[in-house]
């Protein structure tokens, strides 16, 4: 085996060596891509669950606060009774 062979097999081997590190870095920009999918997803799910959180947390605020008003006037209309009976 001459040097031109050793150098042949060395290059042969050198580009499949390439070959293979270009298939890694491929299938890892692959996976990058879908982690970044998968982040925006994941970001827009959070945005999108916050905001149907905050919506719920205002009606149940403004439940409460009808729930209050009711339970006011129905003190005032009590305290308003017992002002009236005879005693």
């Amino acid at each position: 085996m001459d040097k031109l062979d050793i150098l042949t097999e060395q290059v042969g081997h050198l580009t499949e060596t390439v070959t293979h590190l270009s298939g890694t870095v491929d299938g890892l920009a692959d996976n990058i891509a879908t982690l970044t999918h998968n982040v925006a997803s994941l970001t827009h799910f959070v945005e999108t669950g916050f905001t149907e959180l905050k919506v719920l947390i205002q009606k149940q605020s403004e439940t409460v606060d009808k729930q209050a008003d009711v339970a006011k006037s129905l003190a005032d209309s009590v305290a308003l009774l017992i002002a009236r009976s005879p005693t």
